[in-house]
């Protein structure tokens, strides 16, 4: 293990302290000033305020449309969130409060999805996974995601129209996820191109030359439009 990673690990431990004694301290005060005998249990409220703040760095990237989060950031949030998981799932209370915030995490999931960052929601599969709860439309999220991950960033160059052919071509610039190499290809409407699981299939010209329509092969029904940059 490098100091890294052991850093990040103590880190999480530490984070899920803090949570735990900031819980019993209100408690405790709460049953002091009642004249109580015994303190009761924390809420479910309390558990929920207090691990809440682990999800914070994984809600700020989603709000601000990041493409993923960054491997110490996603480390820290599973390792704290793994901790809370265990110190209060033997609880009725505790339980409830993990539900809520994975539900939380499901919402997330789905607005990243929406967003189309797919590296982010795949981030928030994983999340999701801490909280050991089986839930079938997120497993079928995750395969969905990690199909997703093989559709290709498509750039539209320009048109050329073959008078004598009567036909246009679209040059488009194709990156996929993972390489920097830069694929260039000229491609007639109908067409379909790149070896699976990349493969696109160019539907339709949009406009007057403003722009085309492609459909990701791998997901049956799964179009979308890119544009000429002026």
């Amino acid at each position: 293990m490098d100091r890294g990673t052991l850093v990040l690990i103590i880190a999480a431990v530490l984070a899920v302290v803090v949570l735990v004694l900031g819980t019993a301290f209100a408690i405790h005060a709460s049953w002091k000033s009642r004249g109580l005998t015994k303190p009761p249990g924390p809420s479910v409220d309390e558990i929920y305020a207090h691990i809440k703040p682990a999800l914070v760095p994984w809600e700020n990237a989603v709000a601000q449309g990041q493409k993923d989060l960054d491997p110490e950031e996603k480390t820290w949030v599973m390792d704290t969130l793994s901790a809370a998981v265990a110190l209060y799932e033997g609880a009725d209370n505790g339980r409830r409060a993990l539900v809520r915030l994975a539900n939380d995490v499901r919402e997330l999931v789905r607005e990243a999805r929406k967003a189309e960052n797919w590296e982010l929601a795949l981030t928030g599969t994983d999340i999701f996974g801490v909280f050991r709860q089986d839930n079938f439309f997120m497993s079928f999220y995750r395969d969905i995601l990690e199909t997703q991950l093989a559709r290709p960033d498509v750039t539209l160059k320009g048109f050329l129209d073959d008078i004598e052919m009567e036909d246009t071509y679209a040059f488009l610039e194709m990156r996929l996820r993972g390489s920097d190499e830069v694929i260039s290809m000229q491609v007639r409407e109908g067409e379909e191109f790149l070896d699976p699981p990349h493969t696109l299939q160019f539907v339709e010209i949009i406009g007057r030359n403003r722009g085309v329509k492609l459909e990701f092969l791998a997901i049956p029904g799964d179009t979308f439009e890119v544009m000429l940059r002026e």
